[in-house]
């Protein structure tokens, strides 16, 4: 299928390969009052704009607090929160970068939660005001199986960096 059949249709046509949604109510999901996950995320909603009825492809918005990011996305990667050559002015300016991903092991070894919490989060870490994703480190768990120890209460890791 071509890839122009997957983006959302414009105001000027709809293309024929895409059944518009918008009919749908958006989806809001949000943690519950405990903070256990139950698939629901707090401040998000997605809201599904397209399909493709031969793949089930969707289009949609994810509306953030941050803004809102069309879907499916270019993602750029801030391990450790920059992405690795380019400025945050150039990602928002130059590239209309809406989501920058950043990774939560790395984060955790370097700076650590407790400088990124002192400094006022992780936007204001990384100088970034739009949406912001990070893992769940879970890639980590089977990366670093040699480094990792895996508990009830959930997983300790050993640093890759000084063991």
């Amino acid at each position: 299928m071509p890839t122009s059949a997957l983006r959302r249709p414009r105001r000027a046509g709809r293309s024929p390969q895409i059944k518009s949604t918008a009919a749908r109510k958006p989806v809001e999901r949000r943690l519950s009052d405990r903070g256990s996950y139950n698939g629901e995320l707090p401040g998000v909603k997605f809201e599904i704009v397209a399909e493709c009825p031969s793949t089930g492809a969707r289009a949609g918005l994810l509306h953030t607090r941050h803004g809102v990011v069309e879907t499916p996305v270019f993602m750029p990667v801030g391990t450790q929160g920059s992405v690795k050559g380019v400025t945050p002015r150039d990602l928002i300016e130059e590239l209309d970068v809406r989501l920058v991903l950043a990774n939560t092991y790395h984060l955790y070894l370097r700076p650590g939660h407790e400088v990124v919490r002192r400094l006022g989060g992780l936007h204001r870490f990384m100088g970034w005001p739009r949406a912001i994703l990070t893992d769940s480190g879970g890639y980590q768990v089977f990366s670093l199986a040699d480094l990792r120890k895996v508990t009830e209460e959930g997983v300790v890791f050993r640093s890759h960096l000084d063991g």
